[in-house]
């Protein structure tokens, strides 16, 4: 059997427990640390343990306990997710609150187990105008707000490892659609025995996923679990979804091209489809990722749009730096929601996000700063590459 490198090895794991069958893998010629690190950084321990015991008897792979215990806390967290989600949900139906659960809560039905599909938190979209009540309920639930006025969401929290974000929109503006989830409410229909909880028709929910993979795809990247989501959720629904619809949609939004190279590339991780040059670019991609993407992917992306060669390579890094630092008034009013209105206000907005960011994110913050000041022209060269090869017209699509 030819070796596999550590993340083919995650990827032929998570496809023998899709597909029933047992893992191709030769345990013997595996760093088994790494396929751990992989594993944490995708967001796929559970299905990754659950693969490992799909291993022909007898076979041993070294720190076997190392996989199952997180995978034992990721069960414990779904439970909580799923016990939280049903309370939240029966006071929202009690209180005439408009909800739709959104992404993980939805998907996870779609795997063989529940638990298999990770979530670092649960998001539920409910009408602006209930926010305030909504954050009632959450407080008196014992959250407290970690985030509240960035940008279309605000982010809760209670120990353990209790994260909700309510939205408040289900898109940013530029995934939006040209507008086709502003009325996402009056598209849906409510769930059985309910008069305020929703749910998204088949069609929408994988519109929605293909909006939101674009989102973190053209933003910092994505990871092997956003592939897998779609390959999920594809083939559990395929007689539930009119396709048709749905391809005739993604054009009109322009998503088709980018969805389709990621469904190729879903097809041949865990349907065994022959791959081609697009979707090994894109794997290596993912690859360098995590589940959310890296913020290395998110800046050299943005280099690329502001690279155009009208200028020496090294002036558009130092541009590209500076604005980096001091970014302009829109994503400024982003992190720091009290300037909207106010640009007079922008320099105390840049020196409360950069203290900000060292504060809460110190390894994360000088990590990127040193990322920009290391890229060379090849770098951006090569994401701009992935970028196409994607299916996205540009950087900036």
């Amino acid at each position: 059997m030819v070796r596999m490198d550590e993340n083919a090895v995650v990827v032929e794991l998570l496809a023998a427990v899709l597909n029933e069958r047992i893992p191709q893998v030769s345990v013997d010629d595996v760093d088994w640390e790494k396929v751990l690190t992989i594993a944490r950084r995708h967001s796929v321990m559970v299905m990754v343990a659950e693969g490992l015991q799909r291993l022909p008897a007898g076979v041993r792979v070294d720190h076997t306990r190392d996989f199952v215990q997180p995978a034992m806390v990721e069960m414990a967290r779904t439970a909580t997710q799923e016990a939280t989600v049903a309370k939240l949900l029966d006071m929202f139906e009690a209180r005439g609150i408009r909800a739709l659960p959104l992404k993980g809560t939805v998907l996870k039905r779609c795997y063989p187990r529940m638990d298999m599909r990770q979530m670092a938190d649960v998001d539920i979209l409910v009408d602006k105008e209930n926010i305030s009540q909504v954050k009632e309920i959450l407080l008196e639930e014992g959250f407290y707000c970690k985030c509240e006025g960035m940008g279309n969401h605000d982010a809760f929290y209670r120990e353990p490892y209790m994260n909700v974000e309510i939205h408040h929109q289900l898109l940013p503006e530029r995934f939006n659609g040209d507008g086709y989830f502003d009325a996402i409410f009056d598209q849906a229909r409510l769930k059985d025995g309910c008069h305020y909880i929703y749910e998204m028709t088949p069609e929408d929910f994988y519109l929605y996923m293909v909006a939101h993979l674009m989102k973190h795809y053209s933003g910092a990247g994505s990871g092997i679990r956003s592939i897998m989501d779609l390959w999920v959720y594809r083939h559990r629904k395929k007689d539930a979804v009119h396709w048709a619809y749905v391809d005739e949609v993604l054009s009109r939004m322009g998503m088709y091209g980018f969805s389709q190279t990621l469904v190729a590339l879903s097809e041949v991780w865990f349907s065994g489809a022959k791959s081609s040059i697009d979707t090994r670019n894109i794997e290596d991609y993912i690859f360098g990722n995590g589940t959310y993407g890296s913020f290395l992917n998110m800046d050299r992306k943005n280099f690329a749009q502001a690279y155009t060669k009208k200028e020496s390579f090294g002036k558009t890094k130092r541009r590209f730096f500076v604005r980096t630092l001091f970014p302009e008034y829109d994503y400024l009013c982003q992190a720091c929601p009290w300037v909207q209105g106010k640009r007079f206000l922008m320099p105390v907005g840049w020196v409360v996000r950069g203290v900000r960011s060292l504060a809460q994110r110190p390894k994360t913050t000088l990590a990127r700063i040193k990322g920009i000041r290391n890229t060379q022209e090849e770098d951006v060269e090569t994401a701009k590459r992935l970028y196409e090869a994607s299916g996205l017209k540009d950087p900036e699509n």
